[in-house]
């Protein structure tokens, strides 16, 4: 009896610390992002209180949607896999993604720190990366879209641009389609992968990380065949891609209507 009430108060502590850590950090990134941006905590106040407050309601139910549909996105892959997956951990591993991708470089944070939540939650790895990459694809699919409409229902907006812009936007649409080519790539091809795994051993090799390389080069050969395997369940599931991009359409739609509101 007394071993269990120690686990519960020991869990509870956890929990605790965990919060307040959390809260910490929060504070610690607004207080970052504010004095980076150049904007007092009273400017900012002073903006909220003269802000519209049906457009304050609708911007925060857009964050919300943005959040929420990553979420879901990620949970009906991992769902279909065979494994469950709630859309309440769906809403933190989105967090986590968009979270860390605000506060490291490059938005380089994003995707390890949903990857570690959903690894934490029982969901094996092979699973975790081709649900993610999966997203990927749809997700620059879905700002492709978008794009794509935008110039579509108004071109005036794109002519109004100089010849500069105009390349340059190109250029972006280029880009995300050579993305999601490489992206696609990395779920259907996986001796692309091997090679990247083998390459990630050799560096670790050279940093002296020996017992770490050899553990990769070990679990490779296992772990590229479920992932093929993984992959192949997931492609087979038509309905369920589509509703996928669907779920980042919304996403990305989210997203801008916080800036409009």
């Amino acid at each position: 009896m007394n071993t269990k009430a120690d686990s519960k108060t020991s869990s509870i502590r956890n929990k605790i610390i965990c919060f307040i850590a959390a809260f910490l950090l929060a504070v610690l990134t607004i207080a970052t992002v504010l004095k980076g941006g150049g904007i007092s905590a009273d400017e900012l106040i002073a903006s909220i209180r003269n802000a519209s407050v049906p457009g304050l309601i609708a911007s925060i139910l857009g964050m919300l949607g943005f959040i929420y549909f990553e979420g879901a996105a990620l949970t009906v892959i991992v769902r279909s896999t065979g494994y469950p997956a709630r859309h309440r951990r769906g809403f933190v591993y989105a967090a986590a993604d968009i979270y860390f991708s605000a506060v490291t470089p490059s938005a380089s944070g994003g995707q390890p720190a949903s990857a570690f939540f959903m690894i934490n939650d029982g969901i094996p790895a092979v699973v975790v990366m081709a649900a993610l990459l999966l997203n990927l694809i749809m997700y620059t699919m879905a700002i492709f879209t978008i794009g794509l409409f935008a110039i579509l229902l108004f071109p005036e907006i794109f002519l109004h641009f100089s010849p500069i812009c105009k390349v340059l936007i190109i250029i972006g649409i280029f880009t995300l389609i050579g993305l999601a080519f490489l992206f696609y790539l990395l779920l259907r091809r996986q001796r692309l992968l091997q090679r990247l795994a083998l390459g990630c051993a050799s560096i670790l090799e050279r940093l002296h990380c020996r017992h770490i390389a050899a553990k990769i080069r070990h679990k490779l050969d296992q772990a590229l065949t479920e992932y093929s395997e993984c992959v192949d369940l997931i492609f087979g599931k038509k309905k369920m891609l589509a509703q996928v991009y669907l779920l980042n359409l919304l996403q990305r739609l989210s997203q801008l209507m916080v800036t409009v509101f």
